[in-house]
C-alpha cells in the first residue's frame, strides 16, 4: 500500500511540474493577439501600412510585421541576418540604403520600452504620436498594439 501511495504520490507530482512549466511559457504562438500597429515608411511621401496583430507570430516585433509586409503586401525587405545583431534592414519599401551618401535605414517607434537614450535619441511626431528613435534593432523591437513605427533614412 505504501508504494503505491508513494507511487501516486510521484505521477501527481510529475503531472504538477508539467502544467507549471506550460504555463511559464508567455511566448505561445497559439495566442491570438487583438489589435492594430502602423508602419509608416517615409521616402517623398508617407506610405501607410496597418497591420492586425493576429496576423503575426507572439511575440510580435517589428521585424515579423515587416516580414508579412513583404510577404503578404509586396513590400521590399532586404535584410542580413546575425545572430549576434539580428536583422540589419538594407531595403525596406523605397527605402534603399546608401553608404556613399550615408543614407541608412532607420526607424522611430511609439512603444516607450524600446526608445533609444542620450543624443542621438532624435523625436519626431506621426499624426499626433510621439516617436522617438529606437534603442534596439527591428528584430527585438515589440510590434504591439496601437504602435506606430516610422522608417526613414537618418
Amino acid at each position: 500500500m505504501k508504494k503505491l501511495l508513494a507511487l501516486m504520490l510521484v505521477v501527481v507530482t510529475a503531472f504538477a511540474f508539467c502544467a507549471c512549466a506550460k504555463q511559464a511559457n508567455n511566448s505561445d504562438s497559439s495566442v491570438i493577439i487583438d489589435g492594430t500597429a502602423t508602419i509608416v515608411i517615409h521616402t517623398d511621401k508617407d506610405t501607410e501600412y496597418v497591420v492586425s496583430l493576429s496576423d503575426l507570430q507572439n511575440p510580435a516585433t517589428v521585424f515579423n510585421a515587416m516580414q508579412y509586409l513583404n510577404e503578404k503586401k509586396g513590400v521590399e525587405l532586404i535584410y542580413t541576418m546575425s545572430d549576434a545583431y539580428g536583422a540589419y534592414v538594407t531595403q525596406f519599401g523605397n527605402l534603399i540604403e546608401d553608404q556613399a551618401n550615408y543614407n541608412y535605414v532607420i526607424f522611430w517607434t511609439s512603444v516607450e520600452s524600446d526608445f533609444g537614450v542620450g543624443e542621438w535619441a532624435t523625436e519626431k511626431t506621426y499624426n499626433g504620436v510621439k516617436l522617438v528613435a529606437s534603442g534596439v534593432g527591428v528584430s527585438t523591437a515589440k510590434f504591439e498594439k496601437d504602435a506606430v513605427i516610422y522608417f526613414a533614412f537618418n
